[in-house]
């Protein structure tokens, strides 16, 4: 049977954990943000490897606003294709890239 001291108990431990979370995410994205300022590329430390890589997007409506109507229409399958527009428009393609920093990997 689970008594009420069991219940607050977990309570207390549960907001704990949760505190404790939200503090390690933000030194975990402090360091992060540190270790992307070398660049894409593999890196080394004393610590092992760990790779810095771009973080780009290609919007579909960037994509879309540099192709005429005949060329969209190449494109669709049921719905919308990235990959057909990529192979397809490869300078429309890289003129919607939109860069967002970088991401790293541990």
């Amino acid at each position: 049977m689970i008594t009420t001291v069991k219940i607050v108990r977990a309570h207390a431990k549960a907001l704990y954990w949760k505190n404790r979370m939200a503090a390690c995410d933000r030194y975990m994205r402090k360091n992060l943000k540190t270790l992307a300022t070398l660049g894409s590329g593999q890196h080394e430390t004393e610590y092992g490897f760990f790779t810095v890589s771009e973080n780009n997007s290609y919007p579909a409506d960037r994509i879309r606003a540099q192709l005429s109507a005949k060329d969209i229409d190449m494109c669709m399958e049921k719905k919308w294709s990235q990959e057909r527009a990529k192979i397809l428009f490869p300078i429309a393609y890289q003129n919607a890239k939109q860069q967002n920093g970088y991401k790293v990997s541990l």
